[in-house]
Parts: C-alpha cells; structure tokens; sequence
C-alpha cells in the first residue's frame, strides 16, 4: 500500500528549497544594491571614459600648399593629388578616376592659380574631366589624375 503524505509534508519540501534559493539570491544581489544607491560614483565613471576625437579639418587646397611649400622649380602635381584620396576597396576604382572628382579638383587647382599661387605649365589641368574618345574603342573616356600630366611652377 502507499504511504499516505499529509499535504502540508508536501508543501514543505518546494518551501524549503524557495529559502535556499532566497539566501542564494539574496548573497548575489547584495554588491549590485549597493552599487545602485551610490549613482554618484557612477556617473564620475562615465565621465572618464568619455573620448574626444580630433576631425582633420584642411582642404584639398591646405593639402596642396603644404605640399608645395620648400619645393622650388617645375613639379608634378599627379602622384600627390592619387595620395589624397583613400586607397579603392575590392574591385571600385579609385575615387580620383570619377569625372566628377576630376572636375572638383580642375576647380581647386584652377583657383589657386587665379589666386597667383602657382602656375599650371601649358594649362593642362583644364583637361581634367573633359570626355575623348580612344581610337579603338566607341566608348566615352574623362580625362583624369591619371592620364593629364599636371605640372605646376612656383
């Protein structure tokens, strides 16, 4: 025959494991109750962590006086205007090959040679975004950083 259990012995047992659970809790609980009653020392915590990032600021045409400043005599403007812009990632081309970029940069260095800071030689940079067309191929060409030599004089 089964042994008959009085339901209050079959209520006691899950209450004996609940205390255990609340003792258990409780233990763990405790540091992180005192941590939130003390907002103040948390707040000074986010405070120094707070970074500050410098943004560069300079032009194109800061970038380019920079570059000419010490430099005497004719120079080639090319490789340092490929170097202002980032390197293409997977198979983009490069950000200077676009007509529009080319432009841009026709209108910046255009600009500093009305403001007489250098001069172009044969004012090639003119060519800078202008379409041709390649002999063997139908297709529409823009000239650009890499196919106009760009060779400024102090």
């Amino acid at each position: 025959m089964a042994k008959a259990v009085s339901k209050t012995a079959a209520i006691a047992e899950p209450i004996e494991e609940v205390k255990q659970v609340e003792e258990v809790v409780s233990k763990e609980i405790e540091p992180i109750a005192e941590l939130l009653e003390k907002p103040n020392e948390l707040a000074v915590v986010e405070e120094k962590v707070n970074i500050v990032t410098k943004v560069d600021e300079t032009t194109i045409e800061d970038k380019i006086k920079d570059f000419l400043k010490g430099r005497d005599g004719e120079i080639k403007l090319n490789p340092f205007l490929k170097s202002l812009y980032p390197h293409p990632i997977m198979n983009e081309p490069p950000a200077y090959l676009k007509q529009g970029e080319s432009k841009y940069l026709k209108h910046i260095i255009q600009g500093m040679v009305d403001k007489k800071e250098f001069t172009v030689i044969g004012d090639t940079h003119q060519l800078l975004g202008k379409f041709y067309y390649n002999d063997s191929e139908q297709k529409t060409k823009y000239n650009d950083v890499n196919n106009v030599e760009i060779i400024v004089k102090k």
